[in-house]
């Protein structure tokens, strides 16, 4: 599939896979307009790779890759390809994509092929607690769905659907953001979950997980389902936007 991805570096700048993305006005691993993407999309993983042990970041070039039985395998997806994970021992895994700043916005599809407790995305921060995660999107064996973040606490500040929101063996679209004070959970465009935190997002080193979760060294939360699509924008998207993503 052509994507007419324009990538935009900050030459000289030691910022490209390593630095902050926080300014929404800053134009590190934005896209051409002509994409048909939001502003602010900094990191986007079409998972269209042919082999999961090297996949690719097609905006800001951060590199994944998974280790033997780990890696998912590619199959249909929502649009294009996508990568099936068995829910036993796949994971992929992301280099430190730094810091995004007091706003963020995750957008993906997934499907979920069986009741489990699934991290479909995850960054953890070791330096708050070994479960703390800089932001989480997280399914339950009850079939519902968790939007997931430290902010400096040693517990995770959550925001939750109600159980059996999510359908199985059905490609859903969600969608989190975050504007420094109300965290949203979109299904499918529709705004489903909502809550108040004014305290920052806590970040540090970590990697980032698509997958799993990885609580400081052991990992959990292997999601038996597929993973397509997936995007970080350095800024909380409108519902407007969200919709648009949906739609797509």
């Amino acid at each position: 599939m052509v994507r007419d991805v324009v990538l935009l570096l900050l030459v000289g700048c030691g910022r490209f896979g390593f630095g902050e993305h926080g300014d929404p006005a800053d134009t590190l691993g934005t896209v051409d307009t002509t994409a048909g993407f939001p502003a602010g999309l900094v990191s986007w993983f079409p998972l269209d790779d042919a082999s999961a042990t090297n996949f690719a970041d097609v905006v800001s070039g951060f590199g994944g890759t998974c280790n033997g039985t780990q890696c998912p395998i590619p199959t249909a997806g929502h649009r294009g390809n996508a990568f099936k994970f068995d829910g036993n021992d796949d994971c992929l895994e992301v280099a430190n994509m730094g810091q995004f700043g007091p706003q963020i916005t995750h957008s993906v599809w997934f499907r979920q092929d069986a009741n489990d407790l699934c991290s479909i995305v995850a960054k953890p921060a070791y330096s708050v607690s070994a479960t703390a995660d800089t932001w989480q999107l997280e399914t339950s064996m009850l079939n519902a769905v968790s939007f997931v973040s430290s902010h400096g606490t040693t517990s995770n500040h959550r925001i939750n659907t109600p159980d059996n929101t999510l359908a199985m063996s059905t490609w859903t679209h969600f969608a989190v953001t975050y504007d420094g004070a109300i965290k949203r959970l979109y299904l499918d465009g529709v705004e489903v979950a909502n809550g108040a935190i004014a305290t920052p997002l806590t970040y540090d080193v970590q990697n980032m997980f698509i997958g799993c979760d990885n609580n400081s060294g052991t990992l959990v939360e292997r999601c038996n389902g597929a993973i397509d699509e997936l995007q970080v924008y350095n800024r909380a998207l409108t519902p407007t936007e969200i919709q648009m993503l949906a739609a797509r």
